[in-house]
């Protein structure tokens, strides 16, 4: 007999995806799957989506929750299938023989863990491309933070009852803990699988900027708790910025105007501290805002009193200079110095009532 194959949908107010995510599971050519969809007591139409394909879905959970490890573990608890895989209510298969394909690795392979590519919608609102990540992980890894993508991950039903459940103390690297755990036992079998498995959809990038530091905090304490490694605030100074650059990647694709949020402060007449490809970005959005771009400014006397895209770049004593012709100063630098570099500029403005503020705050604002 076929093995069968469990899948998990934790899931609250999903009502925008997860028809996509259902559809998916739907079109598999596998025939032995057991399909959960766990609610959080969804507010909008989740449910009443969920109950219009109630010939996929094997079981229906509605109730509140404590947190997404704590719907998975209800998940877990409710399964009967011999494998597990968890399926995000914004995500969707691949292809409609994923399945069939990730049983028979395990199959050959007598694994107990598998795990494959997952293709990255990080706009999803804008036709740009996906970014496919996958490789080989080892215990290695997770001691500098990293593990497979959670989305492309399948594990033994048994695994649950040895390693123990998701720790819901976590809110937000419960899986990174779990899947640590299972690569940590020598006697389990983990294999990588190169093949497509699973399309994610970047969350919303305002869920993502409160909550990153939350989850690389986290993740950080689980390696200090099973390696007895104490991680670095510079990599987590370092990883957050190239957060911030994605979701400023992010913006553009989506064509969200983030500068506009200057506009909506008051500000018309901008100074920007920074004078490379970051600083281009910003002054190309601004100006489509209609924000005028007064000067760029930099530390560096060996960049001063040249031209970048026709603005000259000055000392930041200009600011003192030319105090009537900006009413902001934006901060576009890609270090992780910025808001050092703000306080500077407040001490230097002390007594000029002018908005400073930097690259990272102002996408916050845009989104909050």
């Amino acid at each position: 007999m076929l093995p069968k194959i469990t899948i998990v949908t934790a899931c609250y107010n999903s009502e925008r995806y997860i028809e996509d995510t259902i559809r998916s599971v739907a079109k598999q050519t596998y025939p032995n799957i057991e399909y959960i969809i766990v609610d959080g007591y969804s507010k909008d139409r989740t449910l009443e989506i969920v109950d219009q394909h109630r010939g996929v879905i094997s079981i229906v959970i509605s109730e509140e929750d404590n947190g997404i490890y704590d719907a998975f573990n209800k998940g877990v608890q409710a399964s009967t299938g011999e494998i597990v895989y968890f399926l995000g209510s914004d995500d969707y298969l691949a292809d409609s023989d994923v399945i069939k394909d990730v049983v028979n690795f395990f199959i050959e392979t007598n694994a107990v863990l598998v795990y494959g590519n997952v293709h990255l919608n990080e706009a999803p609102d804008a036709n740009a491309p996906f970014r496919k990540i996958g490789r080989v992980y080892t215990v290695n890894d997770f001691k500098q933070g990293h593990m497979p993508h959670h989305a492309g991950v399948f594990v033994r039903r048994e695994l649950f009852d040895e390693v123990g459940l998701f720790n819901t103390g976590y809110q937000i690297s419960g899986d990174f803990d779990f899947v640590l755990r299972c690569f940590m036992n020598s006697s389990y079998t983990t294999r990588y699988f190169k093949r497509s498995i699973n399309v994610f959809r970047e969350g919303g990038v305002s869920s993502n900027i409160r909550t990153k530091r939350k989850s690389l905090s986290e993740t950080f304490d689980i390696v200090n708790k099973h390696f007895g490694i104490d991680m670095s605030p510079t990599i987590t100074n370092i990883m957050i910025n190239e957060y911030y650059k994605r979701w400023l990647t992010q913006s553009i694709l989506t064509n969200r105007d983030i500068t506009a949020v200057l506009k909506e402060m008051g500000s018309n007449k901008v100074a920007v501290f920074g004078t490379l490809l970051l600083s281009t970005i910003l002054v190309t959005d601004m100006k489509k805002q209609g924000i005028q771009v007064q000067v760029l400014l930099d530390n560096d006397p060996e960049r001063q009193d040249y031209l970048v895209n026709g603005l000259h770049i000055y000392s930041p004593d200009w600011l003192i200079q030319h105090p009537g012709e900006y009413d902001a100063v934006l901060i576009a630098i890609e270090s992780d110095s910025d808001q050092i570099v703000k306080q500077q500029l407040e001490q230097l403005l002390n007594s000029h009532k002018k908005t400073i503020i930097t690259w990272k705050e102002l996408i916050e604002k845009s989104y909050l």
